[in-house]
């Protein structure tokens, strides 16, 4: 999977499904401020789309289309 390690705490990385959970719930903690400045976001957004848009991610990317990736700050 792709990873970019940006610096000792940072990295640039594929969303996984493993991921859903934790996006999700960041998206519905600042959902109110995101939907300001991102159109995919919508008012009936779910669980079941976050798997969505992850998978849809990850096949642009094994279909050489491009790709999105999260910032990770991993601290110790």
């Amino acid at each position: 999977m792709f990873c970019c390690k940006v610096d000792n705490d940072t990295e640039l990385r594929l969303l996984e499904p493993r991921h859903a959970e934790a996006l999700d719930t960041l998206i519905e903690r600042i959902f109110d401020n995101l939907k300001k400045w991102s159109a995919w976001l919508k008012d009936d957004r779910s669980i079941n789309n976050t798997h969505v848009f992850i998978k849809g991610n990850l096949k642009q990317f094994a279909d050489n289309a491009g790709f999105a990736v999260a910032v990770l700050i991993c601290r110790k």
